[in-house]
């Protein structure tokens, strides 16, 4: 089901020029007219006002130009909707992820001090915690990476599918 809007007064012949198929035989013309007046039994179909909506049936002898889908622009509203969010998302994790690496670059400037080379290499036992401190660095770092990645992935994935979804239900 469609929409249209009356932008001037207008008879039930004008309305008949701006959404009956031109090739349409009489019958089916009728037919769409009189699903049109039902569709709509608020208005008097032979003196429309300016400014009046009217709800326009689905069939083959109407012509859509000029008619709007009854749920608008809907679908552009929710793909502008999930680009915003996903997008959003990706720059929390962007953002928590360059924090992390600050954070552990901040951390790796301290276990290299000479003060605190001194103290680590002094104690096996810290020298092994220090050493396995800076392995899960690298592999967190090696994670933020990977999960950045993945994310701009899913994103271009869930925007392609949509598209997809949207050229099939038309």
């Amino acid at each position: 089901m469609r929409t249209i809007l009356i932008k001037q007064n207008t008879d039930l012949k004008a309305l008949s020029g701006m959404l009956i198929q031109q090739n349409a035989a009489a019958g089916q013309a009728q037919t769409a007219l009189q699903a049109l007046q039902a569709l709509n039994p608020h208005v008097d179909i032979n003196a429309i006002r300016p400014g009046t909506v009217l709800l326009v049936p689905d069939g083959p002898s109407i012509n859509t130009a000029g008619t709007e889908p009854v749920a608008g622009n809907s679908a552009d509203d929710l793909q502008q909707v999930i680009h915003t969010s996903l997008t959003a998302a990706a720059e929390r994790l962007r953002a928590g992820n360059a924090a992390a690496a600050a954070d552990r670059s901040a951390i790796a400037t301290v276990l290299k001090a000479a003060p605190f080379k001194r103290i680590v290499d002094s104690d096996a036992t810290l020298k092994q915690q220090v050493a396995d401190a800076t392995k899960t660095f690298k592999d967190d770092q090696k994670q933020d990476d990977a999960d950045e990645k993945a994310v701009t992935e899913a994103i271009k994935t869930a925007l392609s599918s949509f598209a997809d979804l949207r050229k099939l239900l038309g």
